[in-house]
């Protein structure tokens, strides 16, 4: 899914950084031991927004490696941006409003992910590496 929102968005990083970004933000990720965990696919991808906001022109030091990984250039609006539209689409979600979520989920990771029109919310599972 940051790949989908690397391209929608124009997003000039290295996939390598998204990756580790990834990695450090999932080890830290505050809902991950208070008991809600990966179940809530929209926080998750909200909150890495957020975290990612805070890494501009940063590095991180992922587990099992011995060096400082630079996360890029990534232009903190770009990254504040997509943590708006989550934070709306989570909103819309929880406020049982398909069409809102997903057109705001669509404005991050693209249109390819059609509106399940089925479901209350986007399918974000991936992003915590399930399954749908």
């Amino acid at each position: 899914m940051l790949k989908a929102w690397k391209r929608e968005c124009n997003i000039e990083l290295k996939s390598i950084c998204l990756e580790v970004a990834a990695s450090v933000f999932v080890s830290q990720w505050a809902n991950r031991a208070d008991g809600i965990g990966y179940s809530y696919h929209d926080y998750l991808g909200q909150d890495f927004f957020g975290f990612l906001s805070h890494y501009v022109n940063g590095s991180a030091k992922p587990a099992g490696i011995n060096e400082w990984i630079p996360l890029g250039d990534v232009r903190q609006s770009k990254c504040q941006s997509a943590y708006n539209d989550a934070a709306k689409a989570c909103n819309y979600e929880h406020r049982d409003d398909a069409f809102n979520a997903s057109s705001e989920w669509q404005k991050i990771f693209g249109s390819q992910f059609h509106i399940d029109w089925g479901n209350s919310f986007l399918d974000l599972s991936f992003l915590a590496g399930q399954r749908a």
